[in-house]
């Protein structure tokens, strides 16, 4: 398969700008967890739920700052859980806002990004074509250095030393509460299990060269979620390296086991 056409294959994945000098979303997740978000006319019949989508400040930061997903793809009259109002800082680019875009949809908070290693100037110099101004698909080369960082920097909010034991799922207070991921854990994963997608097969050396080189998702075949509190890692049983297009699979609707997938790619092969 050509690179192109892989890339085209991957999970949906969106950028939504914003300019944080308008409207407060650090807060508005601090508090809430979600946002809701106004919708371009190009956007709307295109966005589906489960979607992931990264947030980018262009003002004043001009720079990812969060991982969201679309939790309701589409509302025209949104009730929401909280008042909005109280977060916008603009109230002239509110009242635009309000009389220029008549669809929403609702956004569920993943992670906090926010890393200087994705600023426009950095996804722009390995992908000329990236551009910031409208909501919009990821693709191409920005695609792969958005989710190497982003993933890096989810994998990374734990480090512990040699001597501790492997343990997942304490929650910490940052701009939002976490479950932290080992990230020594995840070592172990790759190194006994490689860099090889465990659901479908792909590697991502073989199809992009150096670029794919070292990049994996590592997926806990029980979510960290549904565990009950903090708990200690086996990195053989719950850790599996799987492709960020399965690995959004296997979250799409609730959460399927590795060979319930394999099962559904190979019906559709046929």
């Amino acid at each position: 398969m050509a690179k192109e056409e892989t890339l085209k294959s991957m999970g949906n994945y969106w950028l939504f700008p914003y300019k944080s000098a308008d409207f407060d979303v650090d807060a508005c997740l601090k508090k809430h967890n979600l946002v809701l978000w106004h919708l371009t006319n190009s956007t709307e019949n295109k966005l589906k739920k489960g979607d992931l989508v990264f947030l980018y400040d262009s003002a004043p930061n001009s720079r990812i700052t969060f991982l969201m997903k679309v939790i309701e793809p589409y509302l025209e009259n949104p009730v929401l859980p909280y008042n909005e109002d109280k977060f916008w800082k603009n109230a002239k680019a509110k009242k635009e806002t309000a009389a220029k875009y008549k669809h929403s949809c609702l956004l569920e908070i993943v992670e906090a990004i926010n890393s200087f290693d994705l600023t426009y100037r950095e996804i722009k110099g390995r992908d000329n074509s990236f551009s910031v101004q409208w909501q919009h698909r990821i693709s191409g080369k920005a695609l792969i250095y958005i989710l190497d960082v982003a993933y890096g920097i989810i994998d990374k909010r734990l480090e512990c030393n040699d001597e501790q034991p492997l343990t997942e799922g304490k929650e910490t207070r940052g701009a939002l509460v976490t479950r932290e991921r080992n990230l020594k854990a995840r070592q172990e994963c790759i190194g006994r299990k490689g860099y090889k997608c465990t659901v479908c097969g792909m590697e991502f050396e073989k199809v992009y060269g150096e670029l794919g080189k070292g990049f994996i998702h590592v997926h806990h075949v029980v979510p960290v979620s549904a565990r009950n509190g903090e708990y200690e890692v086996n990195p053989e049983k719950d850790l599996v390296p799987v492709c960020p297009n399965c690995h959004a699979m296997l979250h799409r609707k609730g959460t399927i086991t590795v060979e319930e997938l394999r099962e559904i790619i190979a019906r559709n092969k046929k």
